[in-house]
């Protein structure tokens, strides 16, 4: 069912579009933190649905409609795009002025307890600069046998990219019904998969991430040292 984009004290006033922005790691809207503008629209309003709306002027018209998002704490990346804004006539689609957009965490973020996650940083060349725009995932295997083997390995498909800094946070958002390989101290049997912008890819060695919570790398990752196939 589809949800009125305003409270119902604001029935009434005819929309022009709403806007949601999702953390990718919970899949829920962000209502705090951010600071959300539309070029030449003023600021939006907030209804208790946690979106931003912003209300029509006439005439009614189809429109391109800049919106800007930035985090004030600095976990996500900056989000920009234009949006095509369909004329608001009577039979519109009220799903067609909804927008819902996924937010690109930056390596300042940390995901929610329950999620197998890492937070590194990524670097290259001598002296070793930050390496920015590497897709990063999450590897594994399970349902190896009492000796590890005879296991699969999955990779997540959750891909986090790293900032200006190098920095990266990623998580494994779809795990479903697999079972994680375990060792004794209860971490779980992983890796890193990197691609750069020229679509290398790069591995890490296996990594103690915890089943459960946020795993923090460290040192850093240096992309010449990374090897070219990965452990399993």
């Amino acid at each position: 069912m589809f949800l009125p984009l305003l409270a119902p004290e604001h029935f009434g006033r005819r929309v022009m579009f709403g806007l949601e922005l999702v953390d990718p790691f919970t899949g829920w809207l962000v209502q705090d933190g951010l600071k959300v503008s539309a070029a030449g629209w003023g600021k939006p309003l907030r209804p208790p649905s946690g979106r931003y709306v912003w209300i029509d002027v006439d005439p009614t018209a189809q429109r391109q409609v800049a919106v800007r998002a930035v985090s004030l704490d600095g976990r996500y990346e900056v989000f920009e795009e234009t949006l095509p804004v369909p004329e608001h006539v009577p039979d519109v689609a009220p799903a067609s002025l909804l927008f819902r957009r996924v937010l690109v965490p930056t390596g300042r973020h940390a995901p929610p307890p329950g999620l197998i996650a890492a937070a590194g940083q990524v670097r290259i060349g001598n002296p070793p600069q930050p390496l920015a725009g590497v897709r990063v995932t999450i590897a594994l295997r399970h349902d190896s046998d009492d000796q590890g083997q005879n296991g699969t390995s999955f990779t997540s498909a959750y891909e986090a990219v790293s900032d200006a800094g190098g920095s990266f946070v990623v998580a494994v958002t779809d795990l479903g019904d697999i079972r994680p390989d375990r060792r004794p101290d209860g971490t779980v049997v992983a890796w890193l998969r990197l691609i750069d912008a020229n679509q290398t890819q790069r591995f890490t060695p296996l990594q103690p991430l915890h089943a459960s919570r946020l795993t923090r790398l460290a040192p850093a990752l240096r992309w010449e040292t990374l090897a070219l196939s990965a452990p399993f």
